[in-house]
């Protein structure tokens, strides 16, 4: 494949009224195009089925091939759309779970896939027994010997201090439905307190996985005591629970974490809309918004909130080229002003989308910009 060269030669002024309903007017070279350019986040269907790559579980365990895992699809991204590097520096990380080593820390089962993230196999339990929970020790803990296993490996062929030791930190609700599923869910329902205490206890096994094994691997960049000015929620699964039941059974948890820093963020990859009134009572100061949700709403509730906006991937999937700037543009419009808006992306793409979507997305910085 070769690297696409992308040409633009369209604008949109975000105080066109017209622009969405007409399409964007002709470029006009005085005006200063202010929005940032648009991430897109490839998923390993995209890189499998496009380009090959095997995300098997050889491919992630193994440190030298996960290391040449990410290499690879740095440089297929770069060959196809034009970001990533053809000559990607290597990556020294102790990921070999992908988004789940909390969950197989707790003591999931993982699975591995060829065009598709690690998972886990979700382990059965009750509320009795979430309740009995106890401080998960980490000295045995094969997620953690797996760490320091990987990291001597790498240090012996490329020298001390060359392992990023970051894992992905799981929020309480999200880890906890990850590593019990129904199970935790239905005594979020049945049993509030086991629920909650589950919750707790999967914060503090994330705290001492940060200071036995991140902060001992790399005490320069992961010090301790950990930082208190910010912390933040990964809250996919909160769609799975009404409103009035979040507020009562896992809000408490959440109030708990907000406390203690001085800057919160909240990530909620669903329609953010009927969970708005439930995150502003922790005031966060940002927000991370699944697709197609009501960004004027958002406005209303929390005027003054930072917010990033993801594009969703199937969205994307079923798009064609013409669509792409007059979509953008309504999000800009509704989820305004410009500065309150941090970022937008595009999250996961399969190999099913256009490649000519893409492009257009990759370049619409150029085309879009505030009069």
């Amino acid at each position: 494949m070769a690297k696409n060269k992308i040409a633009s030669n369209h604008a949109i002024s975000l105080d066109d009224a017209s622009a969405a309903a007409s399409g964007p007017p002709q470029s006009d070279p005085g005006k200063k195009h202010t929005i940032a350019p648009i991430p897109v986040v490839l998923s390993q269907h995209w890189y499998h089925h496009r380009c090959g790559i095997d995300f098997s579980e050889q491919t992630w365990t193994d440190p030298d091939k996960r290391v040449k895992m990410y290499m690879d699809m740095s440089r297929a991204s770069y060959e196809a759309y034009g970001f990533g590097s053809p000559e990607p520096a290597p990556v020294y990380s102790i990921d070999c779970y992908g988004h789940r080593i909390t969950s197989v820390a707790m003591g999931c089962r993982i699975e591995y896939y060829p065009d598709q993230a690690p998972g886990v196999i979700a382990m059965r339990t009750t509320p009795e027994e979430l309740l009995a929970l106890k401080r998960v020790e980490l000295a045995d803990n094969p997620v953690v010997k797996k760490a320091f296993e990987d990291t001597g490996h790498y240090e012996r062929k490329y020298g001390k201090g060359c392992v990023s030791p970051w894992f992905v930190v799981a929020s309480p609700l999200n880890g906890c439905v990850s590593t019990w599923c129904e199970d935790f869910i239905a005594a979020v329902y049945t049993d509030p307190e086991a629920a909650q205490h589950a919750m707790r206890i999967f914060l503090q096994m994330t705290r001492d996985m940060y200071a036995k094994m991140s902060h001992a691997i790399d005490p320069e960049h992961f010090p301790l005591p950990m930082s208190a000015a910010s912390d933040g929620l990964g809250n996919c699964p909160a769609l799975m629970f009404h409103p009035d039941l979040y507020r009562r059974a896992l809000l408490p948890v959440d109030m708990e974490m907000r406390r203690r820093v001085d800057s919160f963020g909240i990530h909620h990859c669903g329609v953010i809309d009927k969970y708005l009134e439930v995150y502003a009572e922790l005031s966060p100061n940002s927000l991370d918004i699944g697709g197609n949700s009501d960004y004027r709403l958002v406005r209303r509730i929390m005027p003054k909130v930072t917010v990033s906006l993801m594009i969703n991937g199937p969205t994307v999937e079923e798009m064609a080229p013409g669509d792409v700037d007059g979509f953008i543009y309504d999000m800009i419009r509704d989820a305004g002003p410009l500065e309150l808006i941090s970022a937008i992306y595009v999250t996961d793409v399969s190999a099913a989308v256009r490649d000519d979507v893409i492009e257009r997305i990759l370049t619409a910085h150029e085309r879009i910009y505030i009069a």
